[in-house]
């Protein structure tokens, strides 16, 4: 079935959740704490990136101003608020382990949507009251 309306979805990126943490997080210190949560699913988890890739661009470079002047213990977490901050929609499957975010960029419209496959039961929720926290906040702001 050809459907010519549909926008096809670039694939910005596709791999593990470590390399995804070493990308995002290639300019802090070493020493920075992640928490044990996440610690597991950096090992095991698997990422797919999909959308406009430019708008994943101005993610990470918003991410790296955010965490630049933070702790080390604070930069894991300030990471993932950052995020959740942005987001649409936040989806978590405990069934599948998966857990879905979709980011949009109000001003141009520009879309992109975070699938991470194989994500610990604590990872999950963690993700799940973080966002549930933003879009509750925005909602009420609004």
């Amino acid at each position: 079935m050809n459907n010519s309306n549909a926008v096809q979805e670039r694939i910005c990126f596709s791999g593990s959740f470590s390399e995804l943490i070493s990308e995002l997080l290639k300019n802090v210190p070493k020493d920075t704490d992640i928490p044990d949560a996440f610690v597991h699913a950096i090992r095991r988890a698997y990422v797919e990136i999909k959308g406009d890739c430019e708008l994943l661009d101005e993610l990470e470079t918003r991410l790296a101003n955010v965490i630049e002047n933070t702790s080390p213990n604070d930069v894991f977490t300030t990471m993932l608020q950052s995020i959740a901050a942005d987001s649409e929609k936040c989806s978590v499957s405990i069934m599948w382990d998966t857990i879905g975010i979709t980011i949009r960029d109000p001003s141009s419209g520009k879309r992109i949507h975070i699938t991470i496959h194989g994500a610990p039961l604590e990872t999950i929720l963690i993700v799940k009251k973080i966002c549930g926290q933003n879009i509750r906040e925005r909602t009420t702001s609004e």
